[in-house]
């Protein structure tokens, strides 16, 4: 006997359609037999899995690289039916005694299909998801700024205006303009879908059986010890980064005046090249004074331990 299950999904104007067939346990069917009928049913699931994914990808690359109206449609109808195919199959792999398997690798697969994330919502809420995610996505992507130096220029966008700007410019208030006219405009507007994200992003979680959104993600990495890796890292670490804060703080008060970057408070962020601060190479022939020291090119020494990116073929 098949459970049939319909997909549809539309990517322009090709309909296709997805029929899987999975057999209901047997009675007095053996823990060894139902394995092995869960193995066929994920080789067939994952062959599913493949061309989802594909229409998804598909469908986010055609409003990503053409943001219109239609292609949001698009691209949201496709999560939509995504997501309800995930959550009946969620429905139906609970249905195996995973965890009398033998197989971690099939008892793994069961248990990370089974978790539904965003899926779990109702149709109405994932809605609701998708719509702030892309108010979010679009807004960022269509952030426009006027010129500093001419205030009728306002055609500036992120890439590759501002970050250049950010990268070349030594003038302090052309970059804390650019910075705070930049998170204005981005961050700003889309506070209220950025809430609506958190609250149906917690709601989602505690529907996949998590007390939080954080539980939820940190569940990916298969580890209840992680964030407490993560923490003694940091300590390992924490010393050296102090150090280097410090002395990049130095060069560039040096730089800038002790009006601009404090003795000993925070760096400000405008100042290290980068919009979120994440790299401080653009500030290196500020930090490292070439005349005292090269940058470190470690090239040779890799090429010497064989380190090469030459491919056998």
């Amino acid at each position: 006997m098949c459970i049939m299950r319909f997909s549809v999904l539309f990517i322009t104007a090709l309909t296709v359609t997805v029929v899987s067939c999975a057999v209901l346990k047997k009675s007095g069917e053996t823990p060894e037999e139902e394995e092995s009928r869960a193995v066929l049913r994920l080789k067939e699931i994952n062959e599913e899995l493949d061309s989802k994914k594909n229409y998804n990808t598909v469908a986010s690359w055609a409003y990503a690289s053409n943001i219109t109206e239609d292609n949001l449609k698009r691209m949201n109808d496709v999560s939509v039916e995504t997501a309800k195919y995930y959550k009946e199959l969620a429905s139906e792999l609970k249905g195996f005694n995973a965890k009398e398997y033998k197989s971690e690798d099939l008892k793994r697969q069961i248990k990370k299909l089974s978790k539904l994330g965003y899926s779990a919502l109702s149709s109405e809420k994932y809605k609701e998801l998708l719509e702030a995610i892309t108010w979010m996505e679009s807004n960022y992507a269509k952030v426009k700024v006027c010129s500093y130096k001419d205030p009728k220029k306002c055609d500036l966008a992120l890439e590759p205006e501002i970050t250049e700007i950010l990268i070349k410019s030594r003038d302090p208030e052309e970059l804390k303009y650019y910075w705070k006219q930049w998170y204005d405009k981005a961050g700003t507007p889309t506070r209220e879908s950025f809430n609506k994200y958190v609250e149906l992003n917690r709601e989602a979680a505690v529907l996949d059986g998590f007390k939080s959104g954080a539980e939820s993600w940190l569940d990916e990495y298969e580890d209840e010890t992680f964030e407490k890796q993560l923490e003694d890292i940091f300590a390992q670490i924490r010393p050296l980064y102090e150090q280097l804060h410090a002395y990049v703080r130095f060069r560039l008060r040096e730089k800038y005046g002790d009006g601009v970057v404090s003795e000993r408070g925070p760096i400000p962020m405008h100042l290290l090249g980068n919009m979120w601060g994440q790299t401080w190479s653009e500030v290196a022939p500020i930090s490292v004074s070439i005349s005292e020291q090269k940058l470190l090119d470690v090239t040779d020494e890799m090429v010497k331990q064989g380190y090469t990116a030459a491919l056998d073929v």
